[in-house]
């Protein structure tokens, strides 16, 4: 029976966004990655345009030159090399590595690193036309599309308008000087649009990374009755088992730290172990803890390290099992016995 989206009305569990992870579902901004490669090649080509341009030329010079002084075939062989050696090594290569690394930290820097199969296992509900209609009409889907047609907009806008203005400013420079100029005033053009568009772009992307947050952690909400089957399911869970017994033993050992180092004294009998607080001016000593097995050990242990007395006792030991009540004075059967204790510490 499919449950309502209205009654997933609990945040996600741990368990929860820790399995969606392994799925490799997690919140994800398909606009920082095109941004990241973007602002890269940016970069790339801004500060190595004027060397591009002369290697460039370079390389066409010297192609004419291997065309005209040596035969078809070693021109073709002469000139692939050259290309592959110009071309591909020295300029796509570190280009293309360039993309890449951008990819790369695009991705990274909004999840981490993840790698599941999950995503390219054939499933049903992945051809199912019903669900594939109801994901491309989906909020996810209609924001995305809606930003896609901001930014195609916006960009045509601003390449529009920049361009305008240059062909009015630069007209009357661009026809008297030559190409080292003309290549002078497209790079101006071309800085002018990149700094009015490169803080849209990354708005455009800050804004999706919000709302794909928002999203995913929506789509994670769970409903009642699933935190109680997860809560069950971990119950049963042997390793959540023991990571439970471990926290309680933890805070067991914290608690019997804390009551050994306020006790004047400890009472050791048979696999039993009693902490007893006297200060001056109380009436009678408190009995703060009883003790039994490993908690008796562990307090032992603890007052020895500590420098607390330890006094072998078992009689009074049964007494305070009898008698006695945690965080009171100590029971009037136990007061003769309790005194001469002290008094042997």
């Amino acid at each position: 029976m499919s449950e309502d989206k209205s009654s997933k009305t609990e945040e996600p569990t741990h368990k929860r966004l820790r399995d969606a992870r392994k799925k490799a579902q997690v919140s994800r901004s398909e606009e920082l990655v095109p941004l990241m490669m973007i602002l890269t090649a940016i970069l790339y080509f801004f500060f190595s345009f004027d060397w591009l341009l002369e290697y460039l030329q370079a390389y066409f010079s010297s192609v004419g030159n291997y065309a005209y002084d040596r035969s078809f075939e070693e021109a073709v062989s002469a000139g692939f090399t050259l290309w592959f050696d110009g071309i591909v090594l020295s300029v796509m290569l570190p280009f293309s590595l360039m993309m890449l690394a951008a990819g790369i930290v695009g991705n990274v820097i909004q999840f981490g690193f993840i790698f599941s199969v999950d995503p390219i296992i054939p499933k049903p509900e992945k051809i199912d036309p019903i669900k594939g209609f109801a994901r491309v009409f989906s909020m996810k889907q209609v924001v995305k599309t809606l930003l896609s047609i901001f930014k195609i907009a916006t960009m045509t806008v601003i390449i529009i308008v920049v361009v305008k203005v240059a062909i009015n400013e630069y007209m009357h420079e661009i026809a008297q000087c030559d190409l080292q100029c003309q290549l002078g005033v497209l790079k101006s053009m071309l800085k002018k649009m990149l700094l009015i568009l490169i803080p849209i772009l990354v708005l455009m992307v800050m804004l999706d990374i919000a709302f794909q947050k928002f999203q995913f952690h929506k789509d994670q909400r769970m409903t009642k009755d699933e935190v109680k089957r997860e809560y069950k399911s971990m119950e049963g869970d042997p390793m959540m088992k023991g990571q439970r017994r471990a926290e309680q033993r933890k805070m067991l050992q914290e608690d019997v730290k804390e009551q050994v180092m306020m006790s004047r004294v400890i009472i050791a009998g048979m696999r039993k172990a009693v902490a007893l607080m006297y200060e001056p001016g109380m009436d009678l000593p408190i009995l703060l803890a009883i003790g039994r097995d490993r908690m008796s050990n562990e307090m032992i242990k603890i007052a020895k390290a500590q420098g607390v007395p330890v006094i072998a006792d078992p009689a009074l030991v049964q007494i305070f099992e009898d008698d006695g009540v945690i965080d009171q004075f100590i029971p009037a059967s136990a007061v003769r016995k309790t005194a001469q204790a002290m008094k042997r510490r």
